[in-house]
Formats: structure tokens, C-alpha cells, sequence
């Protein structure tokens, strides 16, 4: 029998953001300092823009953290063109990110790195085809990310700079979405080659390939998974009868657990530093914004 609990721990999530922009790609600083997202900027700007913001946290129970203050562009000086999917690199001294230069009607996708303060980007893999979905290795020695250089969307590693170019995956149906096991051995992603989108994990060598979670009955698309820092569970979004909720797995499978049930889209799930805390976004309050709720 597969089990799904509902987890009730008594309290309400806890609202970062409060100015409605679509935000997604959440991402915490490895000291707990600092909230990083992307959002398309509407308020004070006559062209909306994609970019990556940073939003000051402070401590505070029973989250770890609370707001410390308003959201601000990141990269400086902004290149007033797309930026996206931000990841923080483990000792917290660098980004690497997605840069779009437009260019017709799908723009030409670069993997950028940058300092933790948005100066000093440069690029980490040229546009080939679409780079996309940056991930830092645990020891920041490497990067896994994705392309369409050989078809469809596949997954790659390389060094940080885009040296050694490693296939990963190989298959007819798009894989994307890939994120790295704590302990760097495994890396979860997620693959079509079942028919709509599925967790997958593989060793980090590209080999083992398995199904994470068996079929459930009224449960569709699964998508953006986040291992904890603890190596424990494993966050995703998944819909329920068409709609986005937050759900967490222990790494073999087992012990499914629902953590939002709520008629708003809850997506783009990320941990906080202690592996206790789940952060996501949300259209609960109308927009889109971040929110915080305490799990165990």
C-alpha cells in the first residue's frame, strides 16, 4: 500500500514576500542570510523583466528565519536582458545562473557564473543550444546542467568553467531538472520517458536510472525536485487533480509525505539550511510570492 500524509504541524506558512511579482527558482544563502529568487519585475518599471533578486533574512523561530527587508535586483550592473535559475555555490562566494540574449523568438540560452554580490559574471558554458538548469556539485567542483545540443533536453556535467563535458543521459524523451545527492553520488532529475514528467534518480555517473516514486492514482506531473541538506528527503511539486502542491520522499521512495494542500499553485520547492524548513511559491494571497513552512 503506498501512503500519502498529510503533514499538520498546527501553524500557518509563513509569507517572505508580499509584492505579488512572479517569483520562482528559490534558493537560501548557506548561512541563512540571504532569500535569492527570480521574478519578473512589474512594480516601478514600464518592462516587466526577468532577473534574479535577493531579499535579506534574519533569524527568528519558528521558521529560522523572517523577512530583513525589500527585494532587490541582483547582477550588477543589471544586463537588462533575461536572467533566471540561480544557484548558490557551497561555500557561498558565487553564483551560476541562466542568461538569455534574445534573439528571435526563443532567445540564445548561456550558463553564467557571478559573485555572491552580483559583480564579476562571466560565462560558464556558451550557447551551443539551450543551456538551462544549473546546479553546482556538493563540492562545487563541478556543474551539472542542461542542454538540447544533441536533440532534446538532456543532462551534462562538466568542470566549473564547462571543461569535460560529460553526457549523463540519453533517451528520446526530454530529461531536465537535475539535482545533486548531499554526498554527490546520485542526482535526481526528472525524465518524460514514462509518459508525462516523473522523478527519476541515476548514480552520478549517468548509470542506475530508476523510477523515484511508483504510479498513484490521481496524481500527475511531478517536477522540480530539491534534496534536503541532511540527505533525508527529497522535496517536488506534484499535481493533484491539476493542481501544484508540495510534497517531500525519503531518497529510496518511501514514506511519501503531502506538505501543502491549498487551492492556490504551491511550486518551486528549496530547503533551508537546516533541512527543516521547506520554502515555495505560491498564489495564495493573488501574484506570486514566497512562503515558509516548518517541516520534521
Amino acid at each position: 500500500m503506498y501512503l500519502w500524509i498529510l503533514l499538520v504541524l498546527g501553524q500557518s506558512p509563513l509569507r517572505l514576500t508580499n509584492d505579488g511579482d512572479w517569483k520562482g527558482h528559490v534558493r537560501v544563502s548557506p548561512d541563512g542570510l540571504m532569500l535569492h529568487f527570480t521574478r519578473i519585475l512589474t512594480i516601478g518599471t514600464k518592462n516587466p523583466q526577468m532577473e534574479l533578486a535577493v531579499m535579506p533574512l534574519v533569524p527568528k523561530e519558528p521558521f529560522g528565519f523572517a523577512s530583513g527587508g525589500p527585494a532587490v535586483g541582483l547582477l550588477k550592473p543589471n544586463p537588462g536582458i533575461p536572467q533566471f535559475d540561480a544557484h548558490l555555490h557551497p561555500d557561498g562566494s558565487r553564483i551560476v545562473y541562466v542568461h538569455d540574449i534574445l534573439q528571435g523568438t526563443d532567445g540564445k540560452l548561456h550558463i553564467h557564473t557571478a559573485n555572491m554580490d552580483g559583480t564579476g559574471t562571466k560565462i560558464a558554458i556558451p550557447h551551443v543550444a539551450f543551456e538551462e538548469s544549473p546546479r553546482w556539485s556538493p563540492d562545487g567542483k563541478m556543474l551539472l546542467w542542461v542542454s538540447t545540443r544533441d536533440g532534446n533536453q538532456e543532462l551534462y556535467k562538466s568542470g566549473p568553467g564547462g571543461e569535460n563535458i560529460i553526457r549523463l543521459t540519453n533517451h528520446p524523451d526530454a530529461d531536465n531538472q537535475g539535482w545533486w545527492s548531499p554526498d554527490g553520488k546520485e542526482i535526481v532529475f526528472v525524465s518524460y520517458r514514462e509518459g508525462g514528467a516523473r522523478l527519476f534518480k541515476m548514480r552520478a555517473d549517468g548509470s542506475g536510472t530508476k523510477r523515484l516514486l511508483v504510479p498513484r492514482q490521481g496524481l500527475g506531473n511531478e517536477s522540480w525536485p530539491v534534496w534536503s541538506p541532511k540527505g533525508d528527503r527529497i522535496a517536488f511539486a506534484c499535481l493533484v487533480k491539476g493542481q501544484s502542491e508540495i510534497f517531500t520522499v525519503k531518497p529510496d521512495g518511501t514514506d511519501s509525505r503531502r506538505i501543502t494542500d491549498h487551492p492556490a499553485q504551491d511550486t518551486f520547492p528549496a530547503w533551508g539550511p537546516d533541512g527543516k524548513t521547506l520554502l515555495f511559491c505560491s498564489g495564495r494571497h493573488g501574484g506570486t510570492d514566497v512562503y515558509a513552512v516548518k517541516v520534521e
